[in-house]
Formats: C-alpha cells, structure tokens, sequence
C-alpha cells in the first residue's frame, strides 16, 4: 500500500508541483488549499505525513499545527513545516521550542524551505519512512 501524504498549500502552483513530485515517487499525495479543509482531510483521510505551509489565508498553518499539537490523537502524526522564512525566524516569530506566554510547542518534525527543491522534498518524505519502518521493525 502506498503511503498517504496530505499537502496542505494554498499556492495552486507550488500544490502542483509537491503532488507530481510525491506522486512520481510512489506516494498518495491528496492536496487541499486551507486550513480547516486540512483538518477535515487529517480526520478522514488519515495520512502518514503532513506537508503545511506555514502561511495559509485565513487560519495560519502554524494555527493548524497548533491544533495538531494539542490534540492527544495527532500529536505524533509527522509533519513537514514549509515556509519562505527560515527555521530559526518561523519558530521565533511563533514561539515554537521556547518558552512564552502560551505552552510550549515543539518544533515540526521537518522543515522545508520554500520555493521547495524536489530533491530536499524527497529526502525528507523518504527519511520519515525509512525511520518509522526501522521502528517498527524493532519493536517487540
């Protein structure tokens, strides 16, 4: 069974672009361009990664992944934060992994900068799985 990823990007373009790259390589890449729609897909879907863009219209994709990261059920879901600011300034201007006023939030799993590259994309996407699958292998 192909492993199911959920890009979440409102950018008609770069959407195109992350589902042809992760559909080429084997995957079940499923888009959606929002937030809440994203929260709908997680639900039912039920994907093995999620790619965000950390700004979304509306509700920001660091909302959604706030929400993601409160909720006991989701917590451990990979995702891949995507963003045109770097790690250091996205999780600063966020106040994710430090302390604030709010709890404090780990950082995403991964985190790709945008425009992305295919090749950083597919290593990322192909390291989540690798490692998970050596987890499983050495579980009991």
């Amino acid at each position: 069974m192909h492993k199911k990823i959920l890009i979440i990007e409102d950018d008609e373009d770069t959407s195109l672009f992350l589902k042809n790259i992760l559909t080429a390589d084997g995957y079940q890449a499923i888009a959606v361009h929002d937030g809440n729609d994203g929260l709908t897909k997680i639900c039912t879907e039920k994907p093995d990664l999620v790619i965000i863009d950390a700004m979304l219209p509306e509700e920001s994709g660091i909302h959604l992944y706030r929400q993601l990261r409160s909720d006991q059920s989701l917590q451990k879901l990979p995702i891949i934060m995507m963003a045109t600011l770097d790690r250091r300034t996205l999780c600063r201007a966020h106040r994710l992994g430090s302390s604030s006023s709010k709890p404090w939030l780990a950082e995403p799993d991964a985190y790709l900068s945008k425009p992305p590259e295919a090749d950083e994309l597919l290593s990322l996407v192909r390291g989540f799985f690798a490692t998970a699958e050596n987890s499983a292998a050495e579980e009991p």
